[in-house]
């Protein structure tokens, strides 16, 4: 079994949806202070980016809000693949990061990483389960898979 967060590739496999992730855009206040906090979508093309796996589109970054969408064509000064990587860079002050809010809500309560344009919708991943398909899963492999999906519904539920 696997767990994969966003788009899937076509596969033999079974995917089961099991969640999303919300997605979020953060910044150290250590680089804000050295520049212009972005208060709409387009302000970030003033900005140095950080594209980590959350944050990768060749059709850039999408916001909505109040029923309009506007999309921003990113580059990033650091691509990076880790998702704990792209984070850490982010911290260190150097640059804009758009990730899932589960894995940097510590940092946002710490104060190490601070929401930018929250007013603003970018988006979601969802979360899946991947097994093989037919009976090539394990009987082990599919009560994991049961048990996984219902931490996070649980999870889910205590979320507010």
């Amino acid at each position: 079994m696997a767990v994969r967060i966003g788009a899937l590739s076509d596969s033999t496999a079974v995917a089961r949806k099991v969640g999303a992730v919300h997605r979020v855009l953060v910044a150290a206040p250590a680089y804000l202070a050295q520049v212009e906090t972005p208060l709409t979508p387009s302000d970030l093309l003033g900005h140095t980016l950080i594209i980590g796996p959350a944050g990768r589109s060749s059709e850039g970054w999408s916001f909505r809000k109040g029923g309009k969408t506007t999309s921003v064509r990113v580059q990033g000064r650091l691509v990076i693949d880790a998702a704990e990587a792209a984070t850490a860079a982010a911290i260190a002050g150097l640059g804009v990061l758009s990730t899932g809010q589960g894995g940097v809500q510590a940092e946002l309560e710490a104060g190490s990483l601070v929401r930018l344009l929250p007013d603003w919708e970018i988006g979601t991943s969802d979360i899946n389960l991947i097994l093989p398909a037919g009976r090539a899963a394990r009987a082990s492999a599919r009560a994991f898979a049961d048990f996984i999906a219902a931490q996070l519904r649980e999870i889910k539920a205590t979320v507010p």
